[in-house]
């Protein structure tokens, strides 16, 4: 299980990357993204019901541990770090895709043993969960980071091909899958 304050560093971490480090949350609400107005990195066409341009940090810690941390369960994720990961790739594209891409790779790490892949339903249960497991016991969290980076970069080319306007923002998510 991740340890108790798994979910502090990875919100710390993904504000940090949404805002840049600013402390007032980094506000935009800039007509090429469409998730609208954004602020502490929660996004405004996710969050109807919110006035996202003014909200504060541990409202928006209390959404990220509501919609995110907690419906994915990520404290049964051994490793801190892909804890992490999968924290901030949900927020990034959505919980769902999230765990499509963290399914993808453990599939591919499960396929170079010999193993049958996951199936990439987008559902964090627990089979997926003991796969993340199992391959962080066997290889290391850095072999499967490694693969979640690969997988969430593929997830990113795809979005531009279909919808070639979102390429400007292809380098700031290329360095966001490198980042956690």
């Amino acid at each position: 299980m991740a340890p108790p304050d798994a979910f502090e560093r990875a919100v710390a971490r993904t504000i940090e990357l949404e805002t840049s480090g600013r402390a007032d949350g980094a506000p935009h609400d800039d007509p090429a993204d469409p998730g609208g107005a954004t602020r502490w990195g929660i996004a405004q066409r996710s969050h109807p019901g919110v006035n996202v341009l003014a909200l504060s940090r541990a409202e928006a810690v209390e959404i990220y541990r509501r919609q995110y941390w907690r419906p994915l369960k990520l404290d049964r994720v051994a490793a801190p770090e892909v804890a992490c990961k999968l924290f901030d790739v949900s927020v990034n594209v959505g919980r769902r895709p999230a765990v499509k891409i963290a399914q993808r790779a453990v599939s591919w790490l499960r396929r170079s043993d010999g193993l049958l892949p996951l199936k990439a339903d987008g559902r964090l249960g627990p089979l997926t969960v003991a796969a993340l497991n199992r391959e962080t016991d066997r290889r290391g969290p850095a072999e499967l980071l490694a693969e979640l980076r690969y997988e969430q970069r593929a997830y990113y080319r795809r979005i531009v091909s279909r919808r070639p306007a979102s390429g400007r923002f292809a380098r700031g998510w290329s360095r966001r899958a490198d980042a956690v």
